[in-house]
């Protein structure tokens, strides 16, 4: 028995409505489904770790490429349609669950309030784990542990006396 092709069977698109209009969000290529998949195995182990200190922070650049390569061309039209940033993110933070995670926990995220994973406490529980696939945007700073200081040269610029 032959195989059905796979575009009959699988839909690698994401429909997203936001706004009264739906967005369709194209399935994501290789190379960035693997840079998500890697991604999501940090998170994931870092949540597992349950350490705070150890929870995945995201730039504001990082995050910005993180939304853009998880929507596609779906960014640039909700970009173009006014959408407010939450939902953007949102959206982002979905369509990077669908692709990482699968089609149930991108439902139960698009379904949670905004900012909340599922299963996070409600406000004035304590969070169990404060990691999540949408880290912070705050970066923390590099470890400097292993590292030393270059030599600077006697002629590079002059002390000033006190």
């Amino acid at each position: 028995m032959p195989f059905d092709d796979l575009s009959e069977i699988l839909d690698p698109h994401l429909r997203l409505p936001i706004g009264g209009r739906t967005y369709l969000v194209p399935g994501v290529n290789a190379a960035i489904g693997l840079r998500l998949q890697a991604l999501q195995a940090v998170a994931q182990q870092r949540r597992l770790s349950g350490s705070e200190r150890e929870s995945l922070q995201l730039g504001d650049d990082d995050e910005l490429d993180l939304v853009r390569d998880c929507l596609g061309a779906a960014y640039q039209q909700m970009v173009d349609d006014d959408v407010p940033w939450d939902w953007i993110k949102h959206a982002g933070m979905t369509a990077f669950l669908r692709w990482t995670t699968g089609q149930e926990a991108a439902e139960r995220f698009w379904r949670s309030p905004l900012g909340e994973a599922p299963g996070t406490p409600s406000p004035g529980r304590p969070r169990t784990s404060t990691t999540t696939a949408a880290a912070p945007s705050t970066r923390r700073p590099a470890s400097t542990s292993g590292t030393r200081s270059r030599k600077k040269s006697s002629a590079a610029t002059p002390r000033s006396r006190a």
